[in-house]
């Protein structure tokens, strides 16, 4: 939903006008499904709908999300959003008290500073031919230590890609009982491909395994069986 809001500066002056873009988010995902099991909407799912805007606007080099506590917002899953450094925005789930009080399953919402996005200077956006050759996915969930963010190991593994890895999409967050204490699982997808050829097998073993080992060596994941 696209709307204004009325910020006050003082009793003197008339509020600022803002234009916002809010959403809420809850229920079943089916963009991927992890072995095969339905999974309820969560704070990666509304985070990369918000990627995806970000990147049709040129703004994904640019926006960086740092973790928050807001008030009526669950404070281990809601995040800043940020633009160069300054504040264009939150995301996060609503706290469970208020869930609660009001009857709702998980739910998470968002709210982005519409002006400032718009007013960006937004990157040339560089349109490419249809693919000509078909790319290939491949997932890994990896096992680390609860205080690793999630964003830290995305960044690490497209690092480790390098070329041929062309999006690191995250699609699933366990904690629980299948694991042991303190530790969490974190599942991607990674898609490779090159615009020029058809990657072999070999090729594509050859770059994940080199994610596999730098995800290893920098956070001491494992793969989750």
């Amino acid at each position: 939903e696209i709307g204004s809001v009325y910020l006050a500066t003082n009793e003197h002056e008339l509020p600022n006008e803002k234009e916002r873009l809010a959403g809420v988010l809850t229920g079943v995902w089916h963009a991927h499904l992890w072995q095969g099991e339905k999974k309820a909407v969560d704070f990666y799912v509304a985070k990369g709908i918000l990627d995806g805007l970000f990147a049709l606007l040129g703004l994904e080099n640019r926006i960086e999300y740092k973790q928050a506590k807001r008030e009526h917002l669950h404070p281990g899953r809601t995040a800043d959003i940020l633009l160069d450094g300054k504040m264009v925005g939150f995301v996060g789930q609503l706290h469970p008290n208020v869930q609660k009080q009001f009857d709702l399953k998980e739910t998470y919402v968002f709210e982005l500073d519409l002006e400032a996005l718009l007013k960006a200077e937004v990157a040339d956006i560089r349109y490419t031919a249809i693919p000509r050759f078909p790319s290939i996915t491949r997932d890994i969930a990896l096992v680390v230590d609860e205080h690793i963010v999630a964003g830290d190991l995305e960044r690490a593994i497209i690092k480790a890609g390098g070329e041929l890895l062309k999006e690191v999409t995250i699609f699933d967050v366990y904690k629980g009982d299948r694991l042991p204490e303190g530790k969490k699982s974190i599942a991607f997808s990674l898609r490779y491909y090159d615009p020029e050829r058809t990657l072999t097998d070999e090729e594509i073993t050859n770059v994940h395994e080199q994610v596999i080992k730098a995800v290893e060596q920098q956070f001491g994941a494992t793969l989750r069986g």
